[in-house]
């Protein structure tokens, strides 16, 4: 479920302002003035001769939407981001490790206009295997290379035959498997390669074509696609998997002899040969790219959840495996609390009493608590985070007497962070507020014996896309939610968020209704009546344990500072 409507996010972000040839050229008098101030401002900084063409040049002004200072500001990025990446040689690195990993993509073939395409076929990809073996950095830099290819392609036929300004991607995602291909580790690396698309090639993309969508992909892609302006709907086209329907408009647009085997023809593709292969920032701005991205982090959140009872409850075989557990990892714990039967158990149930995997994991996470200091985090000094109003606060309880932890989002600008560097910081600050969340869990369950999990609040009263979920940001949410998922098994039960915007509670419950009834119980979503979601929190909290903006007593500390 998270997979699906991350897919949704990539193909979203990948389908920019599309135009034609004609329109990519044709300027207004005013529009012509702002390129000739535009190219007075940038040219003495420009060394590649392609980069001083008006064509190129236009397409910076007119993806700001012909803001002089911030095209200029863009592009100057996109200079310094060339240099730091050392783009220029790029193309000359040794990337047969990844050719060799089947992370391969074709731009030999052209459309009826002559325009070049780009071809990925997902069948034999592995990104996950990838990810897993630590390439992730180094996956995102081989797309890097991969689009600077196929753009460099465009400008080199622009500059050749004068009437080329975009390409096109075809996707066939026969063996499509989101295991593979959109795993959650997956997605932040994944959505860093799109975003940087986004930011340093504008309007190299027109059409984007995919084919072979499994059933389920092609209905969300599609429903997301007709939420969006007509013209761009007409330039992101998805099908099935029966290859009349898509065969027949592939032809609409490339000749036969520009399809390659897999898609039923006979052009041989660059390296064809050397395997069986059948083998948002955009016109309409970050809101359908937030969207998604919210439900993607909510389900994230929601996790297993169970009642006391279940968490301490095994069966004969299921305490052999965890006596098991004990004697291989407590010789490598240091901490007390991790030595319970309690805590161990999370581990060894989240891995679905897999006895090596949970040592695995525990021994990551053992590693990864040391790399991190983890054990001196809370001394640190955090002024920063907490004046800038990235605020948490784990002093409320349910009524079990459970912790949970509030976020109000009403003065979060997590955007704004990130635009000031300090994206891994803010990080860092999640890895704090998460495991201080849950060694309350801990302590608490050690001093009462009936605790194993607590709960989320979340206040979205004041919600807004582009400060709380940007594009820039999700890379950042999404290693966030991760490391929550990754360390702390099984600490949280309830979900709970209020005052959602209607567009958003719309597209959560629909998520939500789709998993199982024992996890979509403990993830509950309420808009902006108070009428409505203030009984349903008065069923787990009492008014004195409830802020003042939930309509109770509680002063949480600092909360009014």
């Amino acid at each position: 479920m998270i997979s699906k409507f991350a897919i949704i996010v990539s193909f979203i972000i990948l389908k920019v302002n599309s135009a034609t040839f004609e329109e990519d050229v044709t300027l207004t008098i005013k529009q012509k003035m702002s390129l000739d101030e535009f190219k007075e401002r940038v040219i003495p900084s420009i060394t590649k001769n392609y980069m001083k063409t008006e064509l190129y040049l236009v397409k910076w002004l007119r993806s700001s939407r012909f803001n002089l200072d911030l095209a200029e500001e863009r592009f100057r990025r996109n200079l310094q981001w060339r240099k730091d990446q050392k783009m220029d040689s790029i193309h000359d690195e040794d990337w047969s490790d990844m050719w060799n990993d089947d992370i391969r993509y074709y731009i030999d073939g052209r459309d009826k206009l002559g325009r070049p395409y780009a071809l990925i076929e997902v069948k034999h990809l592995d990104i996950r295997k990838l990810i897993l073996k630590g390439l992730g950095d180094r996956y995102v830099r081989y797309l890097d290379k991969g689009v600077d290819e196929a753009c460099q392609l465009v400008h080199e036929f622009g500059e050749r035959y004068g009437n080329i300004s975009r390409g096109s991607l075809i996707m066939n995602l026969d063996g499509f498997n989101i295991v593979q291909h959109v795993c959650i580790r997956c997605m932040p690396y994944l959505i860093r390669g799109l975003i940087s698309f986004v930011d340093h090639h504008p309007e190299c993309l027109d059409k984007t074509i995919l084919v072979s969508a499994p059933a389920m992909i092609e209905q969300y892609v599609k429903l997301a696609v007709s939420l969006v302006p007509k013209e761009i709907s007409d330039n992101y086209l998805i099908y099935g998997t029966d290859k009349n329907v898509w065969k027949t408009e592939l032809l609409k647009y490339i000749d036969l002899d520009q399809l390659p085997r897999s898609l039923g023809e006979r052009k041989y593709l660059k390296e064809w040969k050397t395997r069986k292969y059948q083998n948002v920032f955009n016109f309409f701005g970050e809101t359908m790219i937030s969207k998604f991205a919210i439900i993607v982090s909510f389900i994230i959140l929601k996790v297993s959840s169970a009642t006391f009872e279940e968490d301490v409850t095994l069966s004969l075989k299921q305490k052999i495996l965890l006596d098991e557990f004990k004697e291989r990892v407590i010789p490598s714990i240091t901490k007390d609390y991790m030595k319970t039967e309690l805590y161990l158990v999370k581990w060894l149930r989240s891995s679905r009493f897999d006895v090596n995997l949970a040592e695995e994991r525990l021994l990551r996470n053992l590693q990864w608590r040391k790399n991190q200091k983890m054990d001196s985090i809370h001394s640190e000094d955090w002024s920063d985070m907490w004046n800038d109003d990235i605020r948490y606060y784990v002093e409320g309880k349910d009524k079990l007497g459970r912790p949970y932890a509030l976020i109000e989002v009403k003065h979060l600008d997590i955007r704004k962070l990130i635009l000031k560097g300090k994206g891994e910081r803010y990080l860092r600050y999640v890895d704090k507020g998460v495991d201080e969340a849950c060694q309350l869990v801990h302590e608490l369950a050690q001093r009462y014996g009936n605790i194993s999990r607590g709960n989320l609040l979340l206040n979205l009263d004041g919600l807004n896309v582009v400060q709380h979920t940007c594009a820039r940001c999700m890379p950042y949410l999404i290693r966030a939610l991760i490391s929550f998922l990754d360390h702390h098994p099984e600490c949280l039960d309830k979900t709970i968020a209020v005052n959602a915007p209607a567009t958003i509670e719309q597209y959560v419950k629909l998520a939500v209704s789709l998993v199982p009834k024992e996890i979509s119980d403990h993830f509950l979503i309420y808009g902006t009546n108070r009428n409505v979601w203030k009984p349903e929190l008065l069923k787990y909290f009492d008014l004195d344990q409830l802020p003042r903006s939930l309509g109770g007593t509680k002063i949480f500390e600092g909360m009014e500072d």
